[in-house]
Order: structure tokens, then C-alpha cells, then sequence
């Protein structure tokens, strides 16, 4: 029973990316924040109105665009950060793809015909890999999991890439619920989806 094998393997494997996906996630989270309250500063700081009594003494004469330069500083750094998380979360995402090519090679194997062993039960064919599920079905049930994956990688990056243009405290406060929530992994599916190839390991005939 290789094939059942390989397929548990690439499970495991998918768990351990999905546990790695929520490690960096916290992390960029924090690097999302940091990158809004940064940009909530420029927002403040560009009301020149501000600085209008200290620059006309003459005391601090480029006082905001001193000030203006280093906050700018401050958004390309947390920016760059940011980037680098999420690319870091594409390169899971990718990961993840790398295992349902796998799978799909198992599918093709799993289509091939296989000579009867004398162990097989006369008419019944060969034992079947799982109880319920096919290969391909547990293709699919991956696929589907990864899908998800891959439409929040989407949005953060797209969000991403919008925060450090964005100075509307409204959109930039939703980009941080949207990032924490993580709108399209929807959980109970994924917990239905976990105790259906957790029940298919569990309950699969023995080899």
C-alpha cells in the first residue's frame, strides 16, 4: 500500500505548510500593524498647520520636511518588511502546490491497471487504499484547501501593496481586521476537511 503511504505522507506534509502559514502570518500581522500606525503618523504630520508658529521663528525653518523625510524612512522600512512576509507566505502557497502535483501523480498511478495478487479476494478485486475516499477525491479535498490559501495570499498582497499609498484611517483600521481574520480560509471547512482525511488515516484498511 505505497500509494495510501504517499498520500498520508503528503498530508503531513500539508500540515506541517499550514503551521508554518500561521507562524508567518502572526508575524506579518505585527509588521501590518506597525505599518499603519506608521502611515496614521503621516497623516498627522502632513497638516502643516502644525509646525506654521515653530518654522516661522526661524528656529526650525525645515522642521517638517525634516520631520516628513524620516517618517517616510519609517513606512519604506516597515513597507519592505511587509513584502518580504508576504513573499515568505507565497513561497508556502507555492510549497503547497508542489504537494498537489504529487498528488495528481498519485491519481494518474492510481488510474493505471494493476495485476491481481493471489492475496486479492476472487471477484472482489484489490483491497481498496482508504474506506470511503478515493485518491482522487482526497486530490481534490486538498485542492480545495489550498485554493484557499492562495485567495489570501492574493489579498495580502494586494492590501499590501495598497497600505503604503493609503492614508484613510478607515480602509487602513478594515486592512488590519481583514488581515487578522483571514476572510477566505474558512474554518469549518477546514475542520471538516481535517477530520475527514483524519478519519480516511485512522480507518483505512491495513496493509
Amino acid at each position: 500500500k505505497d500509494a495510501r503511504k504517499k498520500v498520508l505522507g503528503v498530508w503531513q506534509k500539508l500540515l506541517g505548510l499550514r503551521a508554518d502559514w500561521e507562524a508567518l502570518n502572526d508575524g506579518s500581522r505585527q509588521l501590518a500593524t506597525s505599518l499603519v500606525n506608521n502611515m496614521l503618523e503621516m497623516e498627522q504630520l502632513s497638516v502643516k498647520n502644525c509646525w506654521i508658529k515653530l518654522t516661522a521663528e526661524g528656529s526650525f525653518p525645515d522642521l517638517h520636511e525634516r520631520l516628513e523625510a524620516r517618517m517616510w524612512e519609517k513606512v519604506y522600512k516597515s513597507s519592505h518588511a511587509l513584502e518580504k512576509a508576504v513573499n515568505g507566505l507565497g513561497g508556502i502557497v507555492v510549497s503547497m502546490r508542489i504537494l498537489l502535483a504529487e498528488m495528481d501523480d498519485l491519481v494518474c498511478e492510481g488510474l493505471k491497471p494493476r495485476p491481481q495478487k493471489p492475496s486479492d479476494n476472487e471477484g472482489e478485486g484489490p483491497t481498496p487504499l482508504f474506506l470511503v475516499s478515493s485518491i482522487a477525491v482526497l486530490a481534490e479535498i486538498m485542492r480545495e484547501l489550498v485554493d484557499m490559501y492562495n485567495k489570501e495570499l492574493e489579498l495580502k498582497a494586494a492590501m499590501a501593496q495598497d497600505m503604503p499609498n493609503n492614508f484613510n484611517r478607515t480602509a487602513l483600521t478594515a486592512y488590519l481586521s481583514v488581515w487578522t481574520i483571514q476572510i477566505h480560509l474558512d474554518e469549518d471547512r477546514i475542520k471538516q476537511i481535517d477530520k475527514q482525511i483524519e478519519a480516511e488515516s485512522v480507518l483505512a484498511p491495513p496493509p
